[in-house]
């Protein structure tokens, strides 16, 4: 097995590029919300460039988000490693 500092060397870690959810709940909320959204699109043009903005202004947070929940994660992954290195006897 190959570390993962090799792996993340030679991109084959790219945590961006990996599912958030792994949940059935989560896919049917989503088409239920894509639905909804192509509704409201289809009904004026207006409504459709809104949406657009919408959807860029969404992305951009959960950009935001989840680069935060990353760096979280990571941080206390290191912390956990940290602890279990000071606690070898």
């Amino acid at each position: 097995m190959k570390s993962i500092i090799e792996e993340f060397y030679y991109g084959r870690v790219i945590p961006f590029e990996q599912k958030a959810v792994e949940s059935d709940e989560y896919d049917e909320i989503l088409e239920e919300f894509l639905k909804i959204e192509e509704e409201i699109s289809s009904r004026s043009p207006e409504s459709e460039e809104l949406i657009t903005k919408y959807r860029k202004m969404q992305i951009d947070l959960q950009s935001i988000l989840l680069l935060n929940e990353f760096e979280k994660g990571f941080r206390l992954g290191a912390r956990f490693a940290i602890d279990i290195y000071n606690s070898i006897d």
